[in-house]
């Protein structure tokens, strides 16, 4: 076993190769993730994102990397009503969660003018070139790990691998098997203890991402403001979801539902997931539920003295 760790994406990441080119993998797999790390980035001369940002309105050509991502985004903002919405960027850097800002909450006035500014239905695109207007910039944060995961993915493919994991932040993917031919089993961290986790999860070859505010947030006045942010309100989640985890295939769609979902709010998530289907999801809330699709509830151990009361839906 290869284990490659990294910081990268604003987050640590680790990989871990089983196999007789785990080495090579492993290197690769760590050119990949500084490759995109730049190309993602809301900042850089290489950043696909800092020239859309930049480019005062005029098209850009972009990648056919950053393209999928923003194309995935623009459908699942579709069908979401816009709860996941990659121009949020302004609002995220005012409340000092983009580009190492400070910390600091902003006005009635200033948010409700920032809110004019997110729109993802404002995003042009035609072939490869890209256009937003001049008083909109976009972000990647919620897409570029899934997408780099779903691409070391195909990469290990092309290597003698027979079995990876992938953790990059809250985004763990899966390749192959593990040795003994079981399934993968993925730890579900509990949000009010995050050095802790509520139980886990066993898979064969996918993704399971989490998004949640118990990471990456700031207190002011003995109260707590997440990094996600509602694109409607302009201000931090808090709508009664303390996390939303999504399993399947892809991490790219992963990384976009699990925060539409927390964006969202348990009906709402429930209603998404039962329009559209085509995953699972494990939801904790601030009333000390966990909530299981039927999908994997058979899959799902609850860690024992639990505080939490399981339901399956």
């Amino acid at each position: 076993m290869t284990t490659l760790t990294a910081f990268a994406m604003d987050t640590y990441m680790t990989v871990s190769v089983r196999g007789i080119d785990s080495f090579e993998a492993a290197k690769a797999a760590g050119e990949l993730i500084e490759e995109y790390d730049s190309l993602f980035s809301v900042s850089g001369s290489g950043s696909d994102i800092a020239a859309i940002n930049s480019a005062a309105g005029e098209p850009v050509n972009i990648s056919s990397e950053t393209l999928r991502q923003i194309t995935a985004s623009i459908e699942v903002s579709g069908r979401s009503g816009g709860a996941f919405d990659i121009t949020v960027e302004p609002l995220a850097d005012a409340w000092g969660f983009s580009g190492g800002s400070e910390y600091r909450i902003p006005s009635d006035l200033e948010i409700s003018q920032l809110l004019d500014k997110v729109d993802y239905s404002r995003i042009q695109i035609s072939g490869n070139t890209l256009s937003i207007p001049d008083d909109m910039k976009i972000s990647l944060g919620a897409t570029a790990k899934g997408y780099t995961s779903d691409a070391l993915v195909a990469l290990f493919g092309s290597y003698r691998v027979d079995g990876a994991v992938i953790s990059l932040g809250g985004n763990v993917q899966t390749f192959g098997t593990k040795k003994d031919g079981s399934e993968w089993i993925i730890a579900i961290q509990d949000p009010n203890d995050p050095e802790r986790y509520t139980g886990t999860v066993s898979v064969s070859e996918t993704a399971v991402v989490t998004s949640g505010n118990y990471q990456r947030y700031f207190e002011s006045g003995g109260k707590r403001y997440g990094h996600i942010i509602d694109p409607a309100t302009g201000y931090p989640v808090q709508n009664g979801l303390l996390s939303a985890t999504v399993i399947c295939h892809s991490g790219l769609l992963s990384d976009c539902l699990s925060t539409a979902l927390f964006v969202l709010g348990e009906e709402g998530a429930k209603s998404y997931y039962e329009t559209y289907g085509g995953f699972d999801m494990i939801l904790i809330t601030s009333d000390g539920r966990i909530i299981v699709t039927s999908g994997i509830a058979g899959s799902y151990t609850q860690e024992k003295n639990s505080p939490y009361i399981l339901e399956v839906f």
